[in-house]
């Protein structure tokens, strides 16, 4: 399933993290994800002697980085100094080199898949770092993730993950902090309660906290992205935000100190119009994509519609496949039994992209499909046809509810 598309295609841009470099296994350890089918460009550099600009007194004086890919470990990249890399022009070019000589820069174009970044000082030496990765090109393939695994101290050497949204629409995430369940993977000292603080960079306005997920008012939506965490004790947030940038503060309650994981993920299932209200979306041809099923104003599935209709640069013979579901990305319920009314499918099919409407209900008929709320439901949708391969293809979608 694709990442579902917010308005204008908003995407994860650049995601840092600041934290601790120590040695042996307490060196920085940042893993990212390219979605998509496309290979896309992007830089990973890495601060620690300009950390001193910002009052970091005790920056990493001499960094050094090195990309490896996840699949078969195998080193891709490595750097010390970023002026030294072959490509340093290319990098100035993006506007993305570091604020130092001695800070390293790797710009490459990678496949999809996962890889890490290694951050840790030349001759053993430490410090604060901060390891960055930056999206240079196709907006069309996502930036889907960075997590990065690092020591969780206290007072300025907590961990901090920063992100940027790009778009003019918002983007849902989902952000964790893993720390008991590294035990698992072999790590001594892991963090054992961490909590999380999301903060809005603009203003420094904290917008949400959690300590233990599973305390979390939107649980079962953390859930339902697939991104909750393994431990009880290890804290998420499910937002959908702004564009703009964004902190993540992950720290031990009662001071507790550790290694610790900080994530942040795009989530794959995204809001749409609210009630009486329009949003483009768009997307590209044979991906799926989910989106929460609209609740009325008392936060209950009542009853209500969802239209298509055109938007400039909507193929006039787009056709669509939709379908509600319990699941994001089911296709299967609509036609099953336990949805079917009197040889009906109320709760998908398949139609044109302009004057497609979708009916639901608490009650059900024919023609609106039923919908409880003793769970969450979701609008799933895919494009099928006469949208050009490779090309987004936006559709605007009116929101009814009574």
């Amino acid at each position: 399933m694709a990442l579902a598309p917010s308005a204008d295609a908003s995407r994860l841009r650049n995601i840092s993290t600041r934290g601790e470099v120590l040695t042996g296994n307490d060196v920085m350890i940042a893993g990212f994800i390219i979605g998509g089918a496309a290979s896309k460009t992007v830089v990973v550099n890495v601060a620690g002697p300009s950390l001193a600009n910002y009052g970091i007194a005790n920056g990493l004086a001499n960094p050094t980085l090195t990309l490896v890919r996840a699949l078969d470990n195998v080193v891709i990249a490595t750097n010390d100094d970023w002026q030294s890399a072959p490509n340093a022009a290319q990098m100035q070019a993006a506007g993305l080199q570091p604020n130092h000589p001695l800070e390293p820069s790797i710009m490459m174009a990678l496949a999809p898949g996962a890889y890490t970044a290694i951050v840790q000082g030349v001759a053993g030496a430490t410090g604060i770092g901060l390891v960055g990765v930056y999206a240079v090109d196709h907006p069309e393939v996502p930036l889907v993730n960075i997590s990065t695994r690092g020591q969780v101290l206290t007072g300025n050497d907590v961990m901090i993950a920063g992100f940027v949204i790009q778009g003019s629409g918002p983007q849902t995430v989902v952000v964790t902090a893993a720390g008991p369940s590294l035990a698992n993977f072999g790590i001594a000292d892991p963090l054992v309660n961490p909590t999380l603080t999301l903060v809005r960079s603009i203003d420094n306005v904290i917008i949400a906290t959690n300590d233990n997920w599973g305390n979390a008012a939107n649980a079962q939506e953390i859930v339902d992205t697939g991104f909750a965490p393994s431990d009880s004790k290890e804290p998420a947030i499910l937002a959908t935000l702004a564009p703009g940038g964004y902190t993540a503060i992950v720290s031990g309650v009662g001071n507790t100190t550790g290694t610790g994981l900080v994530a942040v993920w795009a989530s794959p299932i995204a809001p749409l119009a609210g009630a009486n209200a329009s949003s483009v979306h768009s997307g590209f041809v044979g991906e799926t994509y989910a989106y929460y099923l609209p609740k009325n104003s008392t936060g209950l599935y009542g009853t209500g519609f969802l239209q298509q209709s055109d938007t400039p640069g909507t193929p006039s013979a787009l056709t669509v496949e939709w379908a509600l579901s319990k699941t994001p990305g089911d296709f299967g319920y609509y036609k099953s039994a336990a949805a079917m009314i009197s040889g009906q499918t109320p709760c998908g099919g398949v139609n044109g992209a302009v004057g497609g409407s979708y009916y639901w209900s608490p009650t059900g008929s024919f023609s609106e499909c039923k919908v409880d709320n003793d769970q969450v439901w979701y609008i799933n949708v895919r494009y099928l046809n006469n949208c050009p391969v490779g090309v987004e293809c936006p559709v605007s979608y009116f929101h009814s509810e009574s």
